[in-house]
């Protein structure tokens, strides 16, 4: 039995030159007890409420209120 192995081109570029740098703000410092959370400016929403829920110990997601 053989099996066939597909060719995909792959192409590397360098942004690292072109991509402008900013700074993100801080939005939010959260600790509960010995953890800390950083939360910026920009952050999807349902990303924070999981990390929220996590740090506080409620095991309910979003969508099961």
């Amino acid at each position: 039995m053989t099996q066939i192995k597909d060719i995909v081109p792959v192409e590397l570029v360098n942004r690292a030159a072109s991509t402008p740098v900013v700074k993100t703000k801080l939005g939010a410092k959260v600790k509960f007890g010995d953890a800390e959370v950083l939360l910026y400016n920009g952050i999807d929403g349902y990303l924070a409420h999981i990390i929220l829920q996590e740090m506080t110990g409620n095991a309910a997601r979003p969508d099961q209120r």
